[in-house]
């Protein structure tokens, strides 16, 4: 019991220490939540008033995706660049650094879309069920996006040059779950919501892994 504890409060000692890291940079978040309300704000012009409730919000989620993609290796590269990332590698363990980046900005992410949802439901029109529904797939992709999003950005790190097409190789990964995604809001069927969660169950330890071997050996190279 007293081990488990002891794990526990590392763990939320490292958690504490990268929303700190995060809070120095509060850029990111002011970028992040910039890119999603401005998307927000676009997407009604591009795809007009037909069906704007489901495809305004089969593009949100992928906007949240993309986002995530973008806002992982700038996150990630301040620890590498200040040389926190491999100071904490000598008193944590690779795992711990994952989950704790992955949970907090998670965290962070998903006040910044509860903050934005509000407008989104106002400007698509979306009813309680539509909205409930955007929500909850929202909550399920962001978990395999940071997790795919975690992977490209230790990956441009092995390559300090010609690293900009990374992110853009990683993209197909996330296929699968932007098409669940987008049935579970088109169709409002659990079928599809467990079907990402059973995505994320599966998947998402075996990327974990990966990132864990990735981080492990960064400075081994």
């Amino acid at each position: 019991m007293r081990l488990i504890l002891l794990v526990i409060m590392r763990f939320l000692h490292l958690l504490r220490w990268q929303f700190k890291i995060h809070h120095q940079a509060q850029g990111l978040s002011f970028l992040l939540l910039m890119f999603q309300l401005m998307a927000v704000f676009m997407l009604p012009f591009i795809i007009g008033n037909a069906n704007i409730a489901i495809k305004g919000s089969q593009l949100f989620i992928l906007i949240i995706v993309l986002s995530s993609i973008i806002i992982m290796p700038l996150y990630l590269y301040s620890d590498h660049h200040d040389g926190s990332l491999a100071q904490l590698l000598t008193i944590h363990s690779a795992l711990e650094i994952l989950l704790s980046k992955i949970c907090a900005l998670y965290f962070i992410n998903i006040i910044i879309t509860l903050i934005v949802l509000p407008i989104t439901t106002l400007l698509y029109d979306l009813d309680f069920a539509r909205m409930s529904c955007l929500l909850l797939s929202a909550i399920l992709t962001m978990v395999f996006a940071y997790v795919v999003a975690l992977t490209s950005a230790i990956v441009k790190l092995y390559f300090a040059n010609n690293n900009e097409y990374i992110s853009l190789i990683m993209l197909p990964i996330m296929v699968p779950v932007l098409i669940c995604s987008s049935l579970a809001i088109e169709t409002a069927s659990w079928f599809y919501f467990i079907l990402l969660l059973a995505i994320n169950l599966v998947v998402v330890p075996i990327i974990v892994t990966l990132n864990n071997y990735l981080l492990k050996n960064l400075y081994n190279i």
